[in-house]
């Protein structure tokens, strides 16, 4: 079996890394929301403006099984979790669970007084989050079409 390896996004990764979210949130995501909201989301993991979010105060980090990139995850401002997607053929073995360990690990590292880590989830999303220690903060929302729950995972 191949190794898993986690490691930030490279410049010429942002596209595949935009288009494998894109894929799974059509399958899994989109059903859920309106028209506007998956136009919404769309235009968010468009590879410009995921680079220009790198550029500025986000993070991404890749897990990449082989040569096939398997998930991805992004982080605003050490502190919010704003992508995690994994290929629908490797759900289930752990990789986002170890894509936010890895992120979370970061974030604390860049930021020791953080003792927190929030994601507002899409709705399938939630019992995965759950399952990595998030909490809900409250009901599940709506804005522009995007469905989401508030939720927080403490660090301490």
């Amino acid at each position: 079996m191949e190794e898993l390896v986690i490691r930030d996004v490279a410049a010429d990764e942002v596209a595949a890394a935009a288009g494998l979210v894109g894929t799974v949130f059509a399958k899994y995501v989109a059903p859920g929301y309106t028209d506007e909201g998956i136009k919404n989301f769309l235009s968010f993991v468009e590879p410009a403006a995921v680079a220009r979010r790198l550029a500025e105060r986000s993070f991404m980090l890749v897990a990449v099984l082989g040569s096939e990139l398997a998930g991805v995850v992004e982080v605003r401002d050490n502190s919010h979790i704003t992508l995690l997607f994994v290929r629908e053929e490797f759900h289930r073995r752990g990789i986002a669970r170890r894509l936010v360990e890895k992120a979370v690990g970061r974030s604390m590292f860049a930021c020791c007084y953080l003792t927190r880590v929030t994601v507002h989830s899409a709705p399938y999303a939630v019992p995965a989050y759950e399952r990595m220690g998030f909490c809900r903060l409250g009901p599940e929302k709506e804005k522009g079409g995007i469905r989401y729950t508030p939720m927080a995972r403490a660090l301490f």
